[in-house]
């Protein structure tokens, strides 16, 4: 069943990426949809998998955004040596090299008398000092990988079976010789591979590996792949898992965050300058914050007058070429200054505006009030001129 749903699968994937393609063969959009790090109570051969895909990805993430920041910096001639990236390239290392995990399960999957119990025995004696490698003192049935998002306890139990990639002979020769089109097709030995046998009733494609080695070799041409585009990244936050509304729970967002990469994200920008704005923005919205002398249009000198009146710390902003970099702290801070300002202005001018209005009202109550007492004094006048009359 597994197998035949793999082949089922790897079919399906191909007439999608044969359709979206374009003509060229270069143009598509690809979704990755990753469920994310694993850790259950129990974590065998299949956590084992994601979570190195997680490991994998999360490497390439890192070091995309890290690049991304060298290169904003570099291109803007902005001091970023104090910045430190947290690399995990050691305990990919761990898995995927030679004399790795993947290795050494391999290694022992081909070995007649190989054994779950041998392959853990060999990772103990292998990696016993790697840093990112732990073997319990109470159990003698799993090992730890500290992956970046924490340790993981993996069960050995199942690894070999599960990894071993055989497929009952007549059953394949059954497929491939099927009268339905669609199944032949589905189940068709690839051209450049050939089959040899493994034991007596099953074969093994020839230089396809194991479960473990081909998923590390798509895993690297999916990193190859994604070097060579642009991706872009969603981060999907399950709130709960009652799925119910307006319901927030912390721990699980929380190691939701730490498990996507979010936290070292946030590290390496808070290590340099997060806010980042052109000078004409940044002197446009901050300008009423001090008063500078008439430097013209150099929106860079406007820039570095209005900052050095502000007085804020040299170690919390730089100039580049095209921007202004800024440390987040001091950015809440000329925001605040920037509301208590706006706030005086509106102030001013809603006490000018009143100010106004009540003159407006006042002399016009004043005409009124003028132009009553001379009806009524003429009418008075009238009144005492015909008396005397």
């Amino acid at each position: 069943a597994k197998y035949m749903y793999g082949a089922l699968f790897t079919w399906l994937v191909d007439r999608i990426n044969a359709v979206i393609a374009g003509r060229d063969g270069r143009n598509s959009i690809g979704v990755l949809d990753i469920f994310g790090f694993e850790n259950f109570k129990i974590n065998s051969f299949e956590q084992f998998n994601i979570n190195f895909t997680n490991e994998k990805l999360q490497q390439f993430f890192n070091q995309r955004i890290f690049k991304q920041e060298q290169a904003e910096y570099s291109n803007e001639g902005i001091s970023w040596a104090n910045i430190v990236f947290k690399d995990n390239q050691d305990c990919v290392d761990l898995i995927e090299k030679p004399l790795g995990v993947i290795s050494l399960l391999d290694e022992e999957c081909r070995f007649p008398k190989g054994s779950d119990a041998s392959l853990l025995d060999k990772l103990h004696s292998q990696h016993a000092r790697h840093a990112h490698y732990e073997a319990p003192r109470i159990s003698r049935t799993s090992f730890v990988i500290k992956h970046y998002a924490g340790p993981v306890t993996y069960e050995i139990a199942g690894f070999l079976a599960k990894n071993k990639d055989t497929t009952q002979q007549e059953l394949l020769e059954l497929l491939q010789g099927s009268n339905d089109q669609f199944v032949a097709e589905v189940f068709a030995a690839p051209p450049d591979e050939d089959v040899a046998p493994a034991k007596a009733g099953t074969i093994r494609k020839k230089g396809a590996g194991t479960v473990a080695v081909k998923f590390k070799e798509q895993l690297v041409s999916l990193v190859d792949t994604l070097a060579a585009t642009e991706p872009h990244y969603v981060r999907c936050i399950k709130p709960n898992l009652r799925k119910l509304p307006s319901t927030w729970d912390e721990e699980l967002v929380t190691n939701q965050l730490k498990y996507a990469g979010m936290m070292e994200t946030v590290r390496i920008r808070q290590l340099g300058y997060p806010f980042r704005w052109p000078f004409q923005a940044f002197f446009q919205r901050y300008r009423s914050l001090a008063v500078i002398g008439h430097v013209g249009n150099d929106y860079r000198r406007c820039c570095q007058c209005l900052l050095e009146a502000l007085k804020l710390g040299a170690d919390q902003w730089q100039l580049g070429k095209t921007k202004v970099f800024m440390k987040d702290s001091q950015r809440i801070v000329l925001e605040e200054m920037r509301n208590v300002a706006l706030r005086g202005k509106a102030v001013l001018i809603q006490s000018a505006w009143r100010a106004h209005y009540y003159r407006k009202l006042f002399l016009y109550k004043r005409r009124l009030i003028i132009r009553s007492q001379a009806k009524f004094r003429a009418y008075d006048q009238q009144i005492r001129f015909a008396t005397i009359r």
